[in-house]
C-alpha cells in the first residue's frame, strides 16, 4: 500500500517535531546540569541527579539524531554540499554538547 500525502505530511511533521524538540532537551539538561551544580557546590553535596541528567541528554540525542536521519531519508533528492556541510556542523555541534554536560556533570576538567 502506498502513503497518502496526508499521512506522509503528518510522518514529517512528527519527525521534524522529535528532532527539534530532542535537540533542545539537550540544552535544557546542561541548563539543569548548571542549576544542579550551583545548588550542590553552595549546599557542598554531590548529586546523583547530574548523573541521571547526562544519561538523559544522551538519550535525547540519540533520539535526535533518529530523527534527523528520518528527515533526512524522507527528503528523497540530494542535497547540495553546503546543505551537507551544514548537517555535519550541526551533528558536530549536538554531539559536542553531549560531551559537554558529562564533563560538566562529572567535573572532569
Amino acid at each position: 500500500m502506498s502513503e497518502s500525502p496526508a499521512d506522509s505530511e503528518h510522518a514529517f511533521t512528527n519527525m521534524l517535531t522529535v528532532f527539534s524538540v530532542s535537540a533542545g532537551m539537550i540544552g535544557a539538561c546542561l541548563t539543569a546540569i548548571g542549576l544542579g551544580k550551583i545548588v550542590s557546590q553552595a549546599k557542598g553535596l554531590r548529586r546523583f541527579c547530574d548523573d541521571l541528567i547526562v544519561i538523559d541528554a544522551m538519550i535525547f540525542g540519540v533520539a535526535a539524531l533518529l530523527g534527523f536521519q528520518g528527515l533526512r531519508r524522507f527528503i528523497r533528492h540530494r542535497t547540495s554540499p553546503p546543505h551537507q556541510l551544514m548537517d555535519w556542523i550541526f551533528l558536530i555541534g549536538l554531539g559536542l554538547m553531549i560531551v559537554i554536560c558529562g564533563v560538566f556533570a562529572w567535573s572532569l576538567l
